[in-house]
């Protein structure tokens, strides 16, 4: 089994879990498809509401001057409900696509961080050494200074 370095790097991206996919697709539905068409409906029906709600003693400009104005409103309210309906699908649309890359991204962040972290212990350990017999060497120094040659404190004076 010889592989190359290149190919031990490389993340492997495990298969989807059936049971968190479809959790998520039920929070997708509760969370952004129930309320973007609950506000629809309710849009549909306040505009069906201001039609059947004009008197038909009310005076002719009145209902001529609330035609216009829910026409101009229901004019921006369409707009409105058609950027949220396209951003809704391009949401839609990348919650489905995006998880596997973001996963292997994920990976391979992993990996480089690894791979960092290997090559700054690589170029620390020299200093480290270096550190480590200088402090050593301190050390053995002030025994030596503080014992005067003496034997050490441990075994007994005759």
């Amino acid at each position: 089994m010889n592989s190359s370095p290149s190919e031990r790097l490389t993340p492997q991206l495990p298969p989807p879990n059936p049971v968190t996919t479809g959790r998520h697709r039920r929070q997708l539905f509760r969370q952004v498809t129930l309320p973007v068409l609950l506000a629809m409906a309710g849009f549909l029906g306040l505009t069906v509401l201001a039609w059947l709600a004009t008197a038909p003693q009310a005076r002719l400009w009145s209902d001529v001057s609330l035609v216009f104005l829910a026409v101009l409103l229901s004019i921006f309210l369409i707009l409105g409900v058609l950027i949220v309906a396209a951003l809704s699908f391009v949401l839609l649309f990348l919650n489905r696509r995006l998880p596997p890359y973001t996963r292997l991204l994920q990976d391979y962040s992993e990996v480089a961080r690894r791979t960092a972290r290997v090559y700054s212990d690589k170029a620390v350990e020299p200093i480290l050494k270096t550190q480590g017999f200088t402090a050593s060497a301190r050390a053995l120094k002030r025994r030596l200074s503080r014992g005067g040659g003496q034997a050490s404190s441990n075994q007994p004076h005759e």
